[in-house]
């Protein structure tokens, strides 16, 4: 049964890993109505190291948010 379990956490854990809908970011860099963000959240493969995603560039900021700074956490849709 242990079996099982693992080879049910292991397919939920996937499709978990990949859902990129939304994620939560850390600011790397700014430049006038764009960000460039680091995803918080990791990918791994089956028997693989967890790791860091790509960072994303151009990510647009919308109008009415003031003061992103590099560093700070934000989250992406």
């Amino acid at each position: 049964m242990s079996a099982l379990n693992n080879a049910i956490q292991g397919m939920i854990n996937n499709a978990l890993m990949q859902t990129h809908t939304a994620f939560c970011g850390k600011v790397i860099s700014v430049d006038g109505n764009f960000a460039k963000v680091q995803p918080l959240n990791m990918v791994k493969a089956v028997g693989g190291k967890a790791q860091k995603q790509a960072v994303i560039p151009k990510v647009p900021i919308l109008q009415h948010v003031t003061g992103i700074a590099v560093g700070d956490t934000v989250f992406c849709m």
